[in-house]
């Protein structure tokens, strides 16, 4: 059986260059996160049927925009998704190891 190599084998292809500190890794992902579900959540609220039509260039010029606008969304904060991801998730100060 022969196997694709063109997949990636880590998360780091997909996340980009991650940071040492775990607290910012976390931080990361999180605001990773927000950005592709705020993407995801502007794109279903668009309208599927539009006045002049579909069209790939609108499709891809929508596509564009959305991304754009979600990351810089997620960037500030905008729905506090990312923040209630890291708080819900780092690790707890003070406490011991089982």
């Amino acid at each position: 059986m022969k196997t694709n190599t063109n997949l990636p084998t880590s998360t780091t292809p997909l996340l980009g260059t991650l940071p040492k500190d775990s607290n910012a890794r976390l931080k990361k992902a999180a605001d990773e996160f927000e950005a592709i579900w705020t993407e995801r959540l502007m794109k279903e609220s668009r309208p599927k049927s539009t006045l002049f039509g579909k069209s790939f260039a609108s499709e891809t010029f929508h596509d564009m925009q959305d991304q754009a606008l979600a990351r810089t969304m997620a960037q500030r904060g905008a729905l506090g998704l990312s923040k209630a991801l890291t708080k819900q998730l780092a690790p707890k100060q003070g406490t011991s190891k089982p």
